[in-house]
Parts: structure tokens; sequence; C-alpha cells
């Protein structure tokens, strides 16, 4: 079964232009992202693929290792060492809007990013030498329907392993955003040369035939978790 491969190593790699380059705010320009070399290609040329899950695939994803840990609830919680965040209020968050939703941040997140494209939007914690963002990129997934979303979310997360460096799969499951089905990964992997921690959310609208992914990148020197954080501004999805 051929599917579609969405750009999202492209994006994670745009992102890193401004963490590079230590400029949060949305002023001034930004260097050129072929100066940032990550150490996989730019898939984003590719447009389909064929994607043939193994007993080898999935004794791997069982055999990760485990940088985090599952609560008493069953969640899943990354142990990182470092203090939370824990900013996120209603009282003081701001209501930003993308691709048809709304949702709050909190008042330390930077405003969207001056290397934020018409189907994509990056919003930055922490930068100069760190990676902390938050990536908004909506894509076309025409004819599809919602219950098709745990094999579309197989096949998009396919793409997106084999175009990761040090992919490394943690939790994978299903919660509800914005009042649809949501595939969720955390995982770990590496980004110009930095460890990092990270979560994906994946949604689609049948209604609309446009999808969304929301991806939170955090490497491992970062002086704050955002986790909790993020949790809640997926939540705030409306």
């Amino acid at each position: 079964m051929r599917k579609k491969l969405f750009a999202l190593t492209a994006a994670m790699c745009l992102a890193l232009s401004l963490t590079a380059c230590g400029d949060k705010s949305d002023e001034g320009s930004l260097p050129d992202t072929k100066k940032i070399e990550l150490s996989k290609p730019d898939l984003s040329v590719i447009t389909e693929y064929e994607v043939v899950t193994t007993e080898s695939d999935r004794e791997s994803d069982r055999d990760s290792d485990d940088s985090g840990k599952s609560s008493d609830s069953g969640e899943f919680k990354y142990e990182t060492g470092k203090p939370e965040k824990n900013g996120f209020n209603s009282s003081t968050n701001r209501t930003e809007s993308a691709f048809g939703y709304t949702f709050e941040l909190p008042d330390y997140m930077g405003d969207k990013a001056s290397n934020s494209t018409d189907d994509t939007y990056y919003y930055y914690a922490e930068v100069e030498g760190k990676v902390a963002f938050l990536m908004l990129q909506e894509f076309p997934i025409p004819n599809a329907k919602e219950s098709d979303i745990e094999e579309n979310s197989k096949n998009y997360m396919s793409g997106v392993k084999s175009s990761l460096s040090g992919y490394n799969n943690q939790q994978e499951d299903y919660v509800t955003v914005a009042g649809h089905k949501a595939y969720r990964n955390y995982f770990d992997c590496s980004m110009s040369g930095l460890d990092c921690n990270d979560v994906l959310y994946m949604f689609y609208d049948e209604n609309t035939g446009k999808g969304l992914s929301i991806f939170w990148c955090e490497s491992t020197n970062t002086e704050f978790s955002y986790f909790e954080d993020v949790e809640k501004i997926v939540d705030s999805f409306k």
C-alpha cells in the first residue's frame, strides 16, 4: 500500500535554522538553512513510498531504550532530570490561531517565528545552541477517513523513522485532540548533533481533507523540560 510521505524532515531542518542562530524574535533575516547540516538528507522531494512492516520492525520498537517511564496512570513521562517549566496558565496565556484551530500558548513561548511558512508554524521556548520548539504543520490528505487514522499513522511514522537520525520509539498511543482521534508518539532522535526527546501528534479532518501534525522537540541540554506544558497546549486545541 502506497501512502504520501509528508515533508516533516524538511520542516524540522528549517526549525533548526533559528535555534542555530539564537534569534527567538520574528524580526530580522535568518541564516541559509542549507548551512545547517543534518545527519540525514532532506527527504521533502520524496512523495510516496511503500511500507512493509516486518516482525523485526516490531521487535525493534519493543526493544527500544527506556529513557522515560509510565506513570501510575499509565501515561508516559520522560525522566529528563530537568525541572518542569510549568508555565501554562490560562489566566496569562495568549490565544493563537493556526489552520482553522485556536490554542493557548504560555507567555514564555515566542511569537510565531519568522521562518514560519504558509503550512508550517514555529514557536520557540529556548534557542542558542539548544532545541526547544513547537512546530505545527498542515498537510493535505484528501479522501482519507478519520477511522483510518491507525493505518495512516503507521505509514506516516514509517516515513519519519526513515528520515531521522537515531530514531528511538518510547511510546505510541491514540488520544483525542480538538475532537479528533489523534496518533501520539514519544520518541528520541538526534538533530544537528543534539540528542532530543520528542512528542508528535497527528490527526486529520475528513471534512476539510487536511491533516495537522503537532511536534515538540526538546534537546537534552535545555534549561527546563516542557512536556507537561506541551500536553496542556495540545489539550487546548479547539
